[in-house]
């Protein structure tokens, strides 16, 4: 075998961590540092989405324009939309997404990774179902997310546990080769159905997850429940 072959092939992958967010002046600070302290990223790129508050003067301290980006819109464009163009600028081996509240435990990321790198997975979801000790944010949050679940299931055989985990880490060449058209929220239920069509397992792990109150700021509403069925029945149909 080659020895320049050999010595590529036993690199480690490398890690780009996505982290859309809108108005977190309250939590951003201590996710980031959380981020640059315990979570082994090559690349962290920040979509702010138009934020009205103070997000933006407490991000740029982070940020050097090389191995941390922060890119900003003028106007919210949605979650999809900032993931997508996120994308763009991302060079490592895998992609993951990190909402810009406290509600998951960014060191779960580094298991999600080191599972992917020992077992060359493509798709691997940090599942808050099975962690027993997760929390639940509204319970018609939760059944409307287990509803997604069993709907994903049955139209994609996915064989997963949580489809609307915010932790999906996946190669990222297989992600852009998905041409992703999500704007809002549906950004997880186009991935997963986009998986399931190209026949790529999901793998999962527990992980913690720790649900903010609408009046903290959690963003998603139930109309984004009925965009992300309308997402999986689509992707169905075209089939």
């Amino acid at each position: 075998m080659d020895s320049s072959h050999s010595k590529k092939s036993s690199l480690r992958p490398t890690l780009t961590v996505l982290v859309p967010i809108y108005n977190e002046e309250a939590t951003i600070v201590s996710l980031l540092e959380t981020l640059k302290e315990k979570v082994t990223a090559n690349q962290v790129i920040i979509i702010d989405n138009g934020s009205s508050d103070n997000t933006a003067e407490l991000v740029k301290p982070f940020c050097d324009g090389k191995s941390w980006v922060y890119l900003r819109y003028a106007e919210i464009q949605g979650k999809g939309a900032a993931i997508r163009a996120g994308l763009k600028l991302a060079t490592c081996d895998y992609v993951v997404i990190q909402d810009g509240d406290l509600e998951y435990e960014p060191a779960d990321i580094n298991r999600l990774f080191d599972y992917a790198c020992e077992n060359q997975a493509r798709a691997v979801f940090g599942s808050r179902i099975l962690n027993q000790q997760a929390g639940i944010s509204y319970q018609r949050y939760y059944w409307g997310g287990r509803f997604l679940t069993w709907l994903t299931n049955r139209l994609f055989h996915a064989g997963i546990t949580d489809e609307a985990t915010c932790y999906k880490l996946i190669d990222r060449r297989l992600l852009e080769s998905f041409d992703l058209e999500c704007r809002e929220f549906e950004f997880c239920p186009e991935v997963v159905a986009k998986l399931g069509l190209a026949g790529v397992k999901i793998h999962e792990l527990p992980i913690a997850y720790h649900p903010r109150s609408i009046e903290e700021g959690k963003k998603i509403r139930g109309k984004d429940g009925i965009a992300a069925i309308w997402t999986l029945l689509k992707w169905s149909f075209r089939r």
